[in-house]
Order: structure tokens, then sequence, then C-alpha cells
């Protein structure tokens, strides 16, 4: 299965930190930026994207104002239930 596309104005919901060997700035990492303990407060919030940069791979949003650059990895979308967006039971370790 492909990576999801998602574009600006996307719910989403953040579904875990990103792990050191994830981030960096190295040629290998999957995004630029490295996941802080502030973020960690976040995961398991619906947020929306407000833009999309790194090739698709990061993203800004509302709900922290642009403050952090997100890795679109970490992101999953909610499930469709007829007209309404149910959003999956999310597990914190």
């Amino acid at each position: 299965m492909g990576r999801l596309k998602y574009k600006v104005g996307d719910k989403v919901i953040i579904s875990r930190a990103s792990t050191d060997a994830e981030s960096g700035y190295g040629k290998d990492s999957l995004w630029s930026d490295g996941w802080t303990e502030e973020m960690d407060r976040d995961i398991g919030r619906i947020v929306t994207i407000t833009s999309i940069f790194s090739g698709g791979r990061e993203c800004y949003i509302k709900e922290d104002n642009g403050k952090w650059g997100w890795p679109m990895f970490v992101m999953i979308p909610p499930v469709k239930v007829g007209q309404q967006l149910e959003f999956p039971f999310m597990e914190t370790q």
C-alpha cells in the first residue's frame, strides 16, 4: 500500500511520536525536524493540516498555529461512516 496523500484542510489524527531513528537532518531521515516532548501532548488529537512542505513529508497544523513541522507518517485519517467522520480509538503508551 502506498503512502496516504493528504491535502491542506484535511482533518487527521496524530497517531504516535516519531522515533529518534526517523528524525533528524541526515539524508536517510524521514523528516527534517526532531520530535520534542512538548509534541507528545498532541498524540491522539484531531488536527487540521494548514500547509504541506518537504515534498509532502511534513505539514503544519492549525491547532498549534504552525509552531511545529509535523511528519506526515505519524498522521492517520479518520474513518467515514455514513455522513460522519469517525475517529478510531487511540491507545496511549
